[in-house]
């Protein structure tokens, strides 16, 4: 068995976070994903060069975002012979990247990559349902002009016009995140008051990093914002330190 390569992570760029309707209202996960790798091309000298691979995504997802890592890579400025590939993954779609990548360059399929991920809830999908939609496939494969009008109005009715707001709810159980995290809290006999200490203690490791590290890499950039926008100031947290742990509530179906 042949030996696997060392891999290192050797740079990084990223777009400060924002809360949803401000600074990114009017940006996609496209346009942002592109922003930010044009940061690190500019940031490491990349402009036309030929990264083996590039693989990124985002959970939310619209039908007009075809493979937008090969779009954000050519937006930055990389080689076209850049090969991308887009992934989804609840709330690890770059860390994931990041491991197939590694896993790659360790076994010797690749020798450079770059990993990304981008979110946006400023622009999330909204669609029609089902009924609308096979509405409109009709019409459109309907020949004629007269054809096409009655499969489009026969027997319409405008409740087919409520839109379908997107959901990251898990598609089997129904369950938000949150729902299934209470599920296995009550399962496990974690009672809230002994979940409080690491509550707090995460939020100020993460208060940490979103004024250090995240302040310092940050990419100035033409979205126009160059600091994170979601930092709460610590005496704020020490105040909620004395309200007392939530009640324990009925969650999931039922349960």
């Amino acid at each position: 068995m042949s030996e696997t390569k060392r891999v290192a992570i050797v740079g990084s760029a990223r777009i400060p976070f924002a809360r949803g309707g401000t600074a990114y209202a009017d940006e996609t996960n496209l346009s942002m994903l592109s922003a930010t790798m044009t940061g690190l091309v500019d940031k490491f000298g990349l402009k036309g060069e030929k990264i083996d691979e590039v693989i990124a995504g985002a959970v939310i997802n619209h039908s007009r975002d075809f493979n937008i890592a090969r779009e954000a890579a050519l937006d930055a400025g990389l080689s076209p012979r850049t090969p991308g590939t887009t992934m989804q993954i609840a709330c690890g779609t770059s860390l994931q990247a990041a491991l197939v990548l590694a896993g790659k360059i360790a076994s010797g399929q690749i020798d450079s990559g770059i990993a990304a991920g981008s979110d946006s809830v400023s622009d999330s999908p909204i669609v029609f349902g089902p009924k609308f939609q096979k509405r409109l496939l009709g019409a459109n494969a309907a020949k004629t002009t007269g054809d096409k009008v009655k499969a489009f109005a026969k027997g319409f009715s405008f409740g087919e016009l409520t839109p379908v707001a997107p959901s990251v709810n898990e598609p089997r159980t129904g369950l938000s995140m949150g729902q299934h995290a209470e599920l296995m809290a009550k399962e496990w006999g974690s009672r809230a008051q002994s979940r409080m200490p690491w509550l707090w203690q995460a939020i100020a490791m993460l208060q940490r990093l979103m004024t250090r590290h995240f302040t310092t890499t940050s990419s100035c950039n033409a979205l126009g914002l160059c600091a994170t926008t979601m930092c709460v100031p610590m005496r704020i947290w020490r105040r909620c330190r004395r309200l007392s742990p939530p009640s324990t509530r009925p969650a999931g179906r039922g349960r």
